[in-house]
């Protein structure tokens, strides 16, 4: 059993290495070429980033969803990798914040950083709310393997449920088991 657990942890490595030498090329890369990067391609370097999180994707996402989801990816643009790098976590961290400070979901200053979850939503998934509610059951379902980090999980979920409610308070007619 160890042997075997030994050999995942050397291919994950092995896959690892190389997803390091890609993403050190497009950093090297600068400025000057982020108009040449594929944004579908980021999308992947992403993924790919956050070890078993495509696995999850894919057990919420059908072929034709991905497919869709990397089109808006190649829409978004360039912004795409700070959107759901930089941006998306620093919101969550600003509303987790607030909850552990005691504010309610209709705080108007969560309120405001779940409409801008919102917009952003729209813009990576190109307002398409079955790949939306999906990518958000992905994150439900399994934090660790989205995020890649096992300690995320129960945390997480307290403040996804928070969110969730949050989201409900701003957009009345979200349905409550769509994982919004």
């Amino acid at each position: 059993m160890l042997s075997d657990q030994l050999r995942r942890v050397d291919a994950e490595l092995i896959a690892l290495g190389r997803l390091r030498e890609r993403l050190a090329a497009v950093v090297a890369a600068g400025d000057a070429s982020v108009e040449c990067v594929d944004p579908a391609e980021m999308l992947r370097l992403m993924r790919a980033a956050r070890t078993g999180a495509g696995e999850v994707l894919d057990r919420h996402l059908n072929g034709e969803q991905r497919e869709r989801l990397a089109a808006a990816a190649a829409e978004t643009g360039p912004g795409l990798a700070y959107r759901t790098e930089i941006e998306w976590p620093h919101l969550y961290r600003r509303v987790e914040e607030l909850r552990l400070s005691g504010a309610t979901a209709d705080d108007p200053r969560v309120q405001k950083l779940v409409s801008r979850m919102e917009e952003l939503s729209v813009q990576v998934t190109g307002d398409d709310a079955e790949i939306s509610a999906a990518v958000r059951g992905a994150w439900r379902d399994d934090p660790a393997g989205m995020s890649g980090a096992a300690q995320v999980a129960d945390p997480w979920r307290a403040l996804a449920e928070f969110v969730d409610h949050a989201r409900r308070v701003h957009l009345p007619d979200a349905a409550a088991g769509d994982g919004s």
